[in-house]
């Protein structure tokens, strides 16, 4: 147990590890609220595509998401660094910001249509009328908010 202690002592405390930590523990969180931000436009962006009327929209927003849905995020992350953004000579933070970022886009959408179909059409309907825009928009964050916590499980 002492051998344990003197190790995480020695690595940790006299070595000056826990900055390497530290350090990291920041990258992390820059690309996930960058990524998370990037995502949300994104989706928003795709979710439009999706409920378009024009059919070319809606076929490329579909297949938007089913290939980042349907491709593990490891594989496009390696794309990302190793095809698609290597000419650019873009750095590794970059690359996971956009890739995450493209990656959360196609959740985020279908969770944003799905909020906005599950909307009644008579309460849309109802609430036109007398200009009630703030509570059709808290029905569909209510139905967002239930497909989030869906996911989380």
């Amino acid at each position: 147990m002492n051998r344990i202690i003197e190790s995480f002592t020695n690595n940790l405390i006299v070595e000056d590890r826990y900055r390497m930590i530290l350090d990291g523990l920041q990258v992390t969180l820059i690309i996930t609220v960058c990524a998370a931000l990037l995502g949300s436009v994104l989706g928003g962006l795709v979710c439009w595509m999706r409920m378009n009327r024009r059919s070319w929209l809606r076929k490329t927003a579909k297949v938007y998401i089913d290939m980042m849905r349907g491709t593990p995020v490891l594989v496009l992350l390696m794309l990302m660094y190793y095809v698609v953004m290597a000419p650019l000579d873009a750095t590794g933070i970059i690359v996971a910001i956009v890739t995450f970022g493209m990656n959360t886009a196609a959740y985020i959408s279908e969770m944003l249509r799905t909020a906005i179909e599950g909307i009644e059409r008579g309460q849309t309907e109802a609430g036109l009328p007398h200009k009630t825009h703030h509570m059709i928009t808290r029905a569909g964050l209510q139905q967002m908010e239930s497909c989030c916590k869906c996911e989380e499980l």
